[in-house]
């Protein structure tokens, strides 16, 4: 592993069950410089999230990534949007409209979160990934 890189992934997960709307986290692993794998957060069988278009509720959930800290990003395909919660699985905020301007989407289905807390997200209809800063 190159020095200064840190793989953070959610490992397990029930993601976009379309009849409940719910994502889980069970198991989250970091991966830090020039150490073994390290667990940084042990959750079993905590579901979040029901169907819908409010705060917590989900429309196609999909992917998911955890943080330094410890925060939680879904991408909501059917929203089009992305939802941040704690790491007490309490909602933050979400953002995201539909379109292919800045911060909308089309798609949003796959999502990273790098050492300095920037968000990826990677969209299937608008053929793109757009970065948004730590301040999210």
């Amino acid at each position: 592993m190159e020095d200064g890189l840190m793989v953070i992934c959610a490992m397990t997960l029930d993601l976009a069950s379309s009849s409940t709307a719910q994502f889980r986290k069970v198991v989250a692993l970091t991966a830090v410089p020039s150490s073994n794998y390290i667990l940084q957060h042990l959750r079993t069988d905590v579901a979040c999230g029901s169907s819908g278009s409010g705060d917590r509720q989900f429309n196609s959930p999909g992917g998911v990534a955890v943080d330094s800290t410890g925060n939680v990003y879904v991408t909501d395909y059917g929203n089009r949007r992305v939802q941040k919660f704690d790491s007490a699985d309490r909602f933050i905020t979400s953002w995201g409209t539909f379109g292919s301007g800045n911060a909308q989407f089309f798609g949003p289905v796959g999502i990273a979160v790098d050492l300095s807390g920037n968000v990826y997200i990677t969209e299937l209809l608008n053929n793109r990934i757009q970065v948004f800063a730590p301040t999210r």
